[in-house]
């Protein structure tokens, strides 16, 4: 909340979080909301770093981007970092694995992923 208020707000505005009968969150709206450079925003607000903001990334690009950053990583791991369930990250990596775009290098414990370019 607090990076993506300022896209719609200002800068400086801050989400109110009110705790009551009933949570609830304030969003501030200001003149920015309608006018804004999405992506001017998330670089100048995340110095430099692209963040996902909403845009539809499939499941194998998620992962393909995880074995990317780290070809050792676990499918438990990819839950995790993906969102997925652990079935669909194995429903998934079988995808991949029968399209010839990844493989495995060694055993199933000590062994790397390798995207297949």
């Amino acid at each position: 909340m607090n990076k993506f208020v300022p896209l719609y707000s200002g800068k400086n505005a801050r989400p109110e979080f009110v705790d009551g009968d009933m949570f609830r969150i304030v969003v501030p709206l200001g003149e920015m909301g309608e006018n804004v450079d999405v992506q001017n925003f998330e670089k100048n607000m995340n110095d430099g770093k692209q963040i996902n903001c909403g845009e539809n990334i499939s499941a194998e690009e998620k992962i393909l981007d995880a074995i990317k950053e780290n070809p050792k990583i676990t499918q438990r791991r990819l839950a995790a970092v993906t969102g997925l369930t652990l079935r669909g990250v194995e429903w998934n990596m079988a995808k991949l694995k029968d399209e010839g775009r990844i493989k495995r290098l060694g055993s199933d414990k000590k062994g790397t992923w390798q995207i297949v370019e």
